[in-house]
């Protein structure tokens, strides 16, 4: 009976755990701030580095299984409004799976 109680607590746990909502990481990286945006600002998704002269800001870092472009964008949006950003330079895996944004501010 105790070992009962005891898986049961850790199942219930456990459980509990996976439905936590994830927060992805933000690791700031640029020396000076910028103003903020409105938390509904618009801002660019691309895939390579682009051509114009740019300051990074700050890393996004995603562990979950975000596939989607529009989700990575939600996801970052937070993050790149906050800060001033304007534009997300995403890292796609192997797996199609977006993994980290460089959040950037255009010179």
């Amino acid at each position: 009976m105790k070992n009962f109680i005891v898986v049961s607590f850790g199942v219930v746990f456990l459980a509990f755990i996976g439905c936590v909502a994830y927060q992805p990481g933000f690791v700031k990286t640029a020396m000076v701030s910028f103003p903020p945006k409105q938390s509904d600002c618009e801002f660019a998704i691309i895939t390579t580095v682009p051509q114009k002269k740019f300051e990074e800001i700050g890393v996004v870092e995603n562990q979950s299984m975000v596939i989607s472009i529009a989700d990575f964008k939600k996801m970052c949006q937070p993050y790149v409004c906050a800060n001033g950003g304007d534009a997300v330079v995403a890292l796609v895996n192997g797996h199609g799976i977006y993994i980290k944004g460089t959040i950037i501010k255009f010179k």
